[in-house]
């Protein structure tokens, strides 16, 4: 509907394209609601409940110590290597040269 608009520029072609959309949104609106009303029914009598809940849905329940194999070495290490690197590349330089 709203290609049929954008290439019509039909007045009643755009109240269809809103009123679509405005249907599509109420629906998306209604099962987000039903859906957090069936959450907060489930478990709003018990925080600790609710709240590991909510944790899974914000995806704050994972476990990111143990997802990568980094280390603070590991780490300093990099970063070293990093500024080698430039210092390696820029050595021949002037200062007004790096700058540019």
């Amino acid at each position: 509907m709203e290609r049929r608009y954008r290439r019509t520029h039909r007045r009643d072609d755009r109240r269809r394209w809103v009123e679509a959309t405005r249907r599509r949104f109420s629906v998306y609106w209604s099962k987000k609601e039903r859906y957090w009303s069936d959450r907060l029914a489930r478990y709003g009598r018990s925080s600790p409940a609710l709240w590991r809940s909510l944790s899974t849905v914000l995806g704050r329940r994972r476990d990111v110590t143990a997802a990568t194999h980094h280390t603070a070495r590991g780490f300093a290490d990099f970063f070293k290597n990093k500024i080698d690197d430039i210092r390696a590349t820029t050595s021949g330089m002037s200062r007004r040269q790096s700058i540019i």
